[in-house]
């Protein structure tokens, strides 16, 4: 990925903004301010206070902004740097970050270092990141078409007993134990009917290296969601990435994860089913769905999960149920789609899901240690 450009920006003219490259961080524009603009900078926040508490009317700034600044040319150089300082979000909305350059952004960030993770974290946050289309894949003898939407927050822990530990990583890098189930139990609520209910033991908690075993599983980093296109996949062969990009896709409730080496080197993509609802602050509820805050059997929320509702994989006669961890109506919880970043490049035709758990699998914290990624191990205790 290219280094964004650095460049004199006095005396910018509205219409060279867009020659200003978008990548550029609050740091970087900060680092290329002249004295004046420094100046400029620290005594802005004050003023702009005090000229909406003397007025809201246009008229009023522009006049007051006069009097601030008699003279033309500075006038201007401060016209100049405003457009610069406080357009800086619209042309980080107005630029689409390419596939290509979300891909290695992904690869260049060093997970193991907080000022890397915290730059990929404010590219998420703040930029516009590209829609990637996968291609198609054949599930249940049936053809689908699926994309990835990019986002470092989707899956979530589902043990946390202590999230103060030092050295924990950011929650975008989790981790997958896949030798642990999640418990759950069968009781009677207030209506008579059982409930199913994520155990909440943590007797024992262990720290495991990041190497990936078969049976064992694996430290991630979180780069999106799962999405299907709901439409007849014929007709995006002939679109433009906007095309598609412009269509209607789906949530498919699957996290898209890559694996992290104790190293923090990049490995296979995967897709992890999110059992988790969103936070009536973060969406649209259904309250049809099970687990979801609006559905009188979901359980309470046990805190690790920051208010998120556990979803059920069960239904109330113990049998599990049928949209709950399904693409096409197969049933899974963890496939790998890609043995790498590399492949995500392009669409590609028949991709594969290999599916590795149909059971929900103990997601954890992640923490650096002596320069290594551990994954948390939760040895939890049947409640059943």
């Amino acid at each position: 990925m290219d280094k964004p450009k650095m460049f004199n920006t006095k005396m910018l003219n509205p219409d060279d903004m867009d020659l200003v490259d978008a990548r550029l961080t609050d740091e970087q524009l900060i680092a290329s301010f002249t004295p004046m603009e420094l100046h400029w900078y620290n005594w802005y926040p004050g003023a702009l206070e005090k000229l909406h508490a003397e007025s809201s009317d246009d008229r009023v700034h522009r006049a007051r902004l006069r009097q601030w600044f008699p003279k033309d040319d500075v006038y201007k150089e401060f016209l100049s740097w405003s457009r610069l300082w406080n357009g800086r979000h619209m042309r980080r909305m107005r630029y689409r970050m390419p596939v290509n350059e979300y891909i290695d952004l992904i690869q260049q960030t060093r997970f193991d270092q907080p000022d890397s993770t915290g730059t990929f974290l404010w590219s998420m946050e703040m930029g516009n990141m590209p829609f990637i289309y996968l291609g198609t894949s054949v599930i249940d003898q049936r053809a689908s078409a699926y994309g990835i939407q990019p986002g470092a927050y989707y899956l979530w822990p589902n043990f946390d007993p202590n999230p103060y530990e030092p050295g924990l990583l950011d929650k975008s890098v989790l981790a997958i134990n896949f030798n642990v189930p999640i418990e759950v139990s069968f009781h009677r609520n207030s209506g008579g009917r059982p409930r199913e209910q994520a155990s909440s033991g943590n007797e024992f908690v262990e720290w495991y290296d990041g190497n990936p075993t078969a049976t064992a599983g694996f430290t991630f980093v979180q780069i999106g969601c799962l999405c299907t296109f709901d439409g007849d996949r014929r007709m995006l062969e002939n679109l433009s990435h906007d095309g598609i990009l412009n269509n209607t896709w789906d949530d498919t409730g699957f996290g898209v994860v890559v694996e992290l080496s104790p190293d923090a080197k990049l490995g296979a993509v995967w897709v992890l089913y999110n059992f988790h609802q969103a936070r009536p602050d973060e969406g649209c509820v259904d309250d049809a769905c099970p687990g979801c805050a609006g559905c009188e059997d979901a359980p309470k929320s046990d805190g690790v999960s920051e208010g998120r509702q556990h979803i059920r994989m069960y239904g109330n006669d113990g049998e599990k149920l049928r949209n709950v961890a399904r693409l096409r109506g197969e049933l899974f919880t963890a496939a790998k789609i890609a043995g790498s970043l590399e492949e995500l490049r392009k669409p590609r035709k028949d991709f594969g899901f290999n599916m590795k758990r149909r059971y929900e699998c103990q997601i954890v914290r992640a923490k650096l240690f002596e320069g290594q990624i551990y994954r948390q191990f939760v040895n939890i205790r049947s409640h059943r």
